[in-house]
């Protein structure tokens, strides 16, 4: 993880401070912005900048991940969560069970 904590200790009083969506919003913003910095200076020139610009840059997508959590509560209603996650247990067991046949088709 290491200095990419950054990116989440500011998540929360970013989210806190603004809502969900435009904490969001900041951090994909800010990493799109960074990313094409990060592409035209490149590497070779300015190594102390080029490392600024990457440390912002992924602290920037871990505070996106880290509200992203957060942001399908206020998305969408409740009740449609609870059957996607339903939805999407069905599947995970059904697969669970099913990559140990997968397995053993191949020894065969």
């Amino acid at each position: 993880m290491g200095l990419s904590c950054f990116g989440y200790l500011s998540a929360n009083s970013i989210i806190s401070k603004f809502d969900v969506i435009k904490a969001l919003t900041i951090s994909y913003l800010t990493a799109s912005i960074l990313i094409i910095a990060i592409i035209m200076i490149g590497s070779d020139t300015h190594i102390v900048l080029y490392a600024f610009l990457f440390f912002i840059l992924k602290s920037s997508i871990c505070m996106g991940y880290s509200a992203i959590f957060v942001a399908h509560i206020d998305l969408f209603d409740p009740r449609m969560l609870a059957t996607s996650m339903g939805i999407c247990g069905i599947f995970a067991r059904s697969a669970a069970m099913l990559i140990h046949i997968y397995a053993e088709l191949e020894n065969r």
